[in-house]
């Protein structure tokens, strides 16, 4: 919206601006915004219009380690990069924040989760705030919706053959399916830096998201993921619920798991 209006003066600017002529302004009336159940309550602008179908998608309230699944699914590695030409010289990200302090039970499975907002960037050196501890992944959604959910891992120790594993998500209105979700790793590229022109020095920077499943990354090197919910056309309002899976060991992962 342009900066000349205020949200107060919104029906002002659909009729002057002929923009957003089917978007609301007004308090959305969640049943528990600091308890992340994003339902409409009575009385919601949302009940009003059915063709926003809200819904709220938690794939995380407790975190929790579990035994290693059976995963059958095919090894996809990320792209590999191109030699960096003899004459580049590398101007790296300088992170100036002090490393973090790990709890007992992540020194125990060697990396933090941590999530910052999606339009910052996590360098391979980034190291994370204390307030950016991940607690759990949460979205709220319409039908049709291509809705991205990131995390990041930074790692004290070599983490090998990395795997992220989506269930689906339900709630007793029904079900997104897990061929409706996709999870794609951030992968570190060399890149011209400081314009993409540049043509002697590089930065190495986050720059695709790639369909990998199998990952081995290195200590003190950030890991970044995207989910990708495309929420159906016809879904119905609720609380959808799922997990993710971290598989970093022989036999323990990390599972964030919504509590029923």
């Amino acid at each position: 919206m342009s900066n000349e209006y205020t949200m107060a003066q919104f029906s002002k600017y659909q009729s002057e601006k002929g923009q957003d002529k089917n978007s609301i302004a007004s308090d959305p009336r969640f049943v528990d915004v600091e308890g992340h159940d994003f339902q409409p309550a009575s009385g919601s602008p949302v009940l009003d219009h059915p063709e926003i179908g809200a819904i709220s998608i938690a794939l995380s309230s407790s975190i929790k380690t579990v035994p290693k699944p059976i995963d059958q699914s095919p090894e996809l590695h990320a792209q590999k990069q191109p030699t960096i030409p003899e004459n580049y010289k590398e101007i790296p990200f300088i992170e100036t924040t002090p490393p973090p302090e790990l709890n007992v039970e992540e020194m125990e499975r060697g990396y933090l989760l941590f999530q910052r907002p999606i339009m910052e960037p996590v360098y391979p050196n980034t190291r994370p705030f204390g307030y950016e501890r991940l607690e759990r992944l949460v979205a709220f959604a319409t039908p049709g919706e291509f809705e991205p959910l990131t995390f990041s891992l930074y790692p004290i120790r070599n983490l090998e053959n990395l795997r992220v594993r989506c269930s689906s998500l339900s709630c007793d209105a029904g079900e997104i399916p897990l061929s409706q979700i996709t999870v794609r790793l951030v992968t570190y590229w060399n890149v011209g830096y400081p314009s993409y022109t540049s043509r002697d020095t590089y930065r190495r920077i986050p720059e695709l998201l790639e369909r990998v499943t199998t990952h081995t990354s290195p200590a003190q090197e950030c890991q970044s993921y995207w989910i990708v919910i495309h929420v159906p056309e016809d879904i119905k309002p609720g609380l959808y619920r799922g997990n993710v899976r971290q598989i970093a060991s022989p036999k323990d992962c990390l599972s964030l798991s919504a509590v029923p």
